[in-house]
This record gives structure tokens, C-alpha cells and sequence, in this order.
């Protein structure tokens, strides 16, 4: 009896880190597992097959996922012990960051109810959030959406336009960067994280009136704008737009479009041939999605960026929205808007990168007056989004410079 006593004493540690490790996870990735989807599936990392001679119950796991879903309001993934067949990035995507072997999941099959709720509280109520204030804000169009700022309100706005579809966790590394000096502001498509708004269709307006939203409810008159990848055209028109309110912009691997002779790569050829086609025909929008849900999507990806960038494939509905607001963004013609541009303006792109194209970045400097392009050898496209300190460090030195200028008496 002792002995047995002993036991579960010795077990106690092992299970609670289990379970922090776990609830550390959910929290991180919590939109996924808020969007109303298939469940995602969780599996065992075996690194021996002969583990799975270990003492796990597989439904008992599943009745902890439950009732530690129930507390965070997510919809439970299903667990089962070997990889089951069909998996889908998404699935691939989550247990590639979990890494949870055949030991952690039999301390977590080891709980009973009473035990898991209790140790659930302290876990969860430890837990540091992501730390970043949100508030929920209206644009003038009555479109909601969730605005994300850290930072000193005194020290100058830095307003971060992320990728369409990026849930603003996928750069808290390069958020945490900025706001040790800025007051820094972001924002989240409305059309993709909120509920879906009952006949009306996403126009790049809307973004543009999210920022002009955020500028007037904390009372800010100049900005310095940073646009990412798919942020970038929306950056680009904000700056054309406020004029003499955006006092710098900084293009991080923009995915950009200058009319028929601007470059692409073999990558947004495709990948906007499939968005085109999905809009054309539900048949082949459904193949075109069960496509894009092959884990192969995820090669060179890293594991902790993975799930952040097939947040668009939880659902097909989710799926047909996104394709309808990147299609254009990747086809939006910026022609119109650089001669309106009145900022100082810092490009940033590499030689090497394969997503989005580093001639059109090029282009983009030779169209825009008081434009500073700096193209770097080698860079993963990815690489800005898990906070590349050389990239922010850039951008920083950029708005320092330029800040205290006279643009009137340029």
C-alpha cells in the first residue's frame, strides 16, 4: 500500500508539468481551437515502438482534453494514441509544437476529475496572457474588429499590418521588440476573426478604416506604418491616404503588385491561381482546399511558426473568405498610390526569397521617391514574422532618423 502511495506521490510532478506544457500550448494557438472546425487531432511522438507497451488510456486522455477544453472555451481536440491516417497540416501543424510522447500523455491519462480541476485552476490562473491589451473598436463603415496595442502611450505610434489571415500571436516576437521604444497598435482581419458579416464582402477600405478607427480612439496624428508580406499593399494605400499623418513606412518582404510587369515567383503564381479558382467553382474550390491541407504545406516551416499560418484552412467557409480577400490583395494594383506616398519609406527583402518576389521589391524603390531599399543576401521569407532582430533593428535606426526631419523642407 505504501508503495503504491509512493507512487502516485512521485507521479504528482510529473503530471502537472505534463499539464502545464499542454494548457501552455492551447493558449498560445487559442484561435485555432476556438474556430468552429473538425477537431483537431492530437497523437503520441513515439520515439520507440515499444513504448506503446506503456500504461495509457487513451479515454481518459480524452476526458482530460475535454474538461480542460470546457475551461478555456475551446473546442476539445480528440486524442489517439498511434498517428492516425489522414492527417492534415493542421493536426501535423499543432503536434509538431506539442511534441508530447508516450510518457506525458500517460501522467495526464493518470488524473481523476477532481484532481485535474483543482490543478487546472493554479495552472491556468499562473499562466501569463500574451500581454498585449486589445479592445474591441467599430470603424466608420460599422465594421467591428479587435485592435492590439502595447507600449508607452507617450513615445511615437507604430501601426503594425500584419499578413491577411496571421492571428497577431504569430509576431508577438517582433510586437515585444517594438514596443520596448514605440506605442505600438495591430489589428486582425474582421472578415476572418470575427463573425462573418451578413451581406457584405471585404474591400481594402475596411483595413484602411480600421487604422484611421485606431489613429482617432487613441488620439494619435502621426504613425509610422510597418506592413508585412500581404500587409504591405495595405500599408502602402494607409501612407497614400493620411499623407503627412504617416511620418515613415517600412516594407518587410512585401507581397506587392505594380501591374502586369511587376515579378512573381513560381510560389504566388500558383498559390494565387489556386485562391482565383476557388472563387470560380465551389467543386474545384473543395479539391483546391483538401489540397492545401496536405502537410507538405508545412515544408520549411518551423514548428512554432507552423500553426500560425494555416489558421485560413481550419474551415472550408474560412477557406472561401480568405481566398476572396488575398486574391486581391495579391492582385491590387499600387501604380496609383506611390506617387501619393509622402513618407520616408524603407524597403527590406532578400535576394534568396521565394515567396514573395525580391525584384518587386526592387521595382517598388525605383517607382517611390525618398524610398532606402535594402536587399539582403539571404533571408527566409518567414524569417520576419519570427522577429528577425536584424530586420526590426533596421526599421527602428530607419524611424529615428527620420523622425525629427522637416518632411516640409525636403
Amino acid at each position: 500500500m505504501n508503495k503504491i502511495i509512493d507512487k502516485k506521490k512521485e507521479m504528482e510532478p510529473q503530471k502537472i508539468e505534463s499539464l502545464k506544457k499542454l494548457i501552455s500550448i492551447l493558449t498560445s494557438y487559442l484561435k485555432l481551437f476556438r474556430v468552429e472546425s473538425q477537431h483537431i487531432k492530437l497523437y503520441t511522438c513515439l520515439s520507440k515502438l515499444d513504448e506503446i507497451k506503456k500504461q495509457c488510456d487513451e479515454t481518459k486522455c480524452n476526458q482530460v482534453l475535454q474538461i480542460i477544453s470546457a475551461k478555456m472555451y475551446i473546442h476539445a481536440p480528440t486524442f489517439t494514441i498511434l498517428k492516425p491516417k489522414g492527417t492534415n497540416c493542421i493536426d501535423v501543424a499543432i503536434n509538431r509544437v506539442l511534441k508530447f510522447d508516450y510518457a506525458e500523455w500517460s501522467y495526464l491519462s493518470q488524473y481523476n476529475e477532481v484532481e485535474l480541476k483543482l490543478d487546472l485552476e493554479k495552472v491556468v490562473s499562473a499562466l501569463s496572457p500574451m500581454g498585449w491589451d486589445q479592445v474591441d473598436l467599430t470603424t466608420q463603415s460599422g465594421v467591428r474588429f479587435t485592435a492590439y496595442y502595447k507600449g508607452e502611450p507617450v513615445n511615437d505610434t507604430i501601426v503594425f499590418v500584419a499578413p491577411c489571415g496571421m492571428p497577431v500571436e504569430a509576431f508577438s516576437l517582433a510586437l515585444e521588440k517594438l514596443h520596448e521604444k514605440y506605442f505600438v497598435m495591430t489589428w486582425e482581419n474582421p472578415f476572418l476573426f470575427h463573425s462573418k458579416i451578413p451581406g457584405r464582402e471585404w474591400s481594402m477600405t475596411d483595413d484602411i478604416q480600421c487604422i484611421k478607427e485606431m489613429m482617432r480612439y487613441f488620439k494619435r496624428s502621426n504613425i509610422h506604418l510597418i506592413g508585412v508580406c500581404g500587409g504591405v499593399p495595405i500599408a502602402i494605400v494607409a501612407a497614400a491616404e493620411l499623407k503627412e499623418q504617416v511620418v515613415t513606412l517600412s516594407s518587410c518582404h512585401g507581397d506587392i503588385y505594380m501591374g502586369i510587369d511587376s515579378p512573381m515567383t513560381s510560389y504566388k503564381k500558383q498559390f494565387l491561381s489556386f485562391l482565383q479558382s476557388s472563387l470560380q467553382n465551389e467543386t474545384i474550390a473543395r479539391e483546391i482546399y483538401e489540397l492545401l491541407l496536405d502537410p507538405a504545406l508545412l515544408f520549411g516551416v518551423s514548428d512554432t511558426l507552423a500553426p500560425y499560418i494555416i489558421y485560413q484552412y481550419l474551415s472550408f467557409e474560412l477557406y472561401m473568405r480568405y481566398a476572396s480577400i488575398n486574391s486581391v490583395l495579391m492582385t491590387f494594383d499600387l501604380s496609383d498610390y506611390l506617387d501619393e506616398l509622402n513618407c520616408h519609406f524603407l524597403i527590406i527583402s532578400s535576394e534568396d526569397d521565394r515567396i514573395a518576389h525580391p525584384g518587386v521589391s526592387k521595382l517598388l524603390s525605383e517607382k517611390v521617391k525618398y524610398s532606402v531599399l535594402w536587399m539582403r543576401p539571404h533571408a527566409e521569407h518567414h524569417n520576419v514574422i519570427a522577429g528577425d532582430a536584424e530586420v526590426y533593428e533596421k526599421i527602428m535606426s530607419s524611424i529615428e532618423y527620420y523622425k525629427s526631419l522637416d518632411l516640409k523642407n525636403r
